[in-house]
């Protein structure tokens, strides 16, 4: 029996990170010479969502068995529809619009999604239909939320706020997430292996910033209570907001411009490769990355910017509030 997901959220970047290198193996070795790379890339990404997806799903304990089905509510289920179809229609005219802006390049997901749109609205109906008869409480905010527009009940402000802050976290990170994380996966499908150290450390770069953001995906597009994931409160500060953005289309512009560097050169251009503190600094960049990447670990399938799912003090968080920023900021500065 594999250890839950739930009660142990680093089982679960466990089994993404299997499902990843598992996936990677099989096309760069096997399918790469027979399939294009815009075709593999997608089924990668399903080879390495699916398998937590569904061991999620089985372990969850908070879902209903099935002779204990709630009764079917088909006022409440096309509720739930019409509210999880708009919150994908203002993800698409998010990054639609920001695209054609030029504040950010997420042409990827928006064809993607226009492409993907039919079988989504099938899915979306299975889903939802799916779900709401193996809920412990199928009135959620999504229920709630249809009776409101449905002019059901009376609006609720404080309701639509909390869900509203929710779907605006999914908006901005959902197509951002997306798109990097199938950018990093063309560059490792179509990367040659080397045994150098700055092909090593490039390699350990973009496995790590993809499992990194593998994780993030799968935080943003699973928050369900089917599978025990849902988000529980949302930060609803403007200075909290503000911040996180900036470092994110399409306010990240403004970082750029702060931050304009005058060159390319990295460490590795300046340092002699036969040096000691050429090794030195070998070791020290890799292992704040390291560190990095196991902060991302901890998170499982929780992992949400702006978003608040469960307390984390084990693994590098046991040592410090900000492991992630610490060992971040100390790779870019080196």
């Amino acid at each position: 029996m594999i250890v839950s997901v739930h009660e142990y959220p680093r089982q679960a970047s466990v089994v993404l990170a299997l499902s990843f290198f598992s996936g990677y193996l099989l096309l760069k070795l096997l399918l790469i010479e027979y399939f294009s790379t815009e075709y593999l890339l997608r089924v990668w990404l399903l080879i390495c969502a699916m398998p937590l997806l569904i061991l999620a799903y089985l372990q969850n304990p908070y879902k209903k068995d099935k002779g204990n089905l709630n009764p079917i509510n088909s006022v409440r289920i096309k509720s739930k529809i019409i509210v999880l179809l708009l919150q994908f229609i203002g993800i698409y005219i998010y990054a639609f619009s920001v695209t054609q802006l030029g504040l950010a390049e997420y042409a990827t997901f928006v064809n993607d999604l226009f492409i993907a749109f039919p079988i989504i609205f099938i899915l979306v109906i299975g889903y939802v239909y799916f779900v709401d008869r193996r809920l412990v409480e199928p009135e959620d905010e999504y229920a709630r939320i249809g009776a409101m527009l449905n002019k059901r009940v009376s609006i609720d402000t404080a309701v639509l706020k909390h869900f509203g802050l929710k779907t605006a976290v999914k908006i901005v990170f959902v197509p951002f997430m997306y798109s990097g994380f199938l950018g990093n996966l063309s560059i490792l499908l179509n990367s040659a292996w080397q045994f150098n150290a700055d092909a090593i450390s490039l390699l350990l770069f973009n496995f790590g910033i993809s499992i990194d953001m593998l994780i993030g995906i799968f935080g943003y597009l699973f928050s369900s209570a089917i599978i025990n994931n849902q988000i529980i409160d949302t930060d609803s500060n403007f200075s909290g907001w503000l911040f996180a953005l900036l470092c994110y289309p399409p306010l990240v512009w403004i970082m750029r411009q702060v931050n304009d560097q005058q060159d390319s050169l990295i460490w590795s251009d300046i340092l002699p490769h036969d040096s000691v503190i050429f090794w030195l600094m070998f070791i020290i960049i890799n292992m704040t990355w390291v560190i990095y990447w196991l902060a991302t670990f901890e998170f499982g399938m929780t992992f949400s910017n702006l978003s608040y799912r469960r307390l984390i003090d084990k693994g590098v968080y046991r040592y410090s509030k900000h492991p992630a920023y610490i060992a971040k900021n100390i790779y870019w500065w080196l």
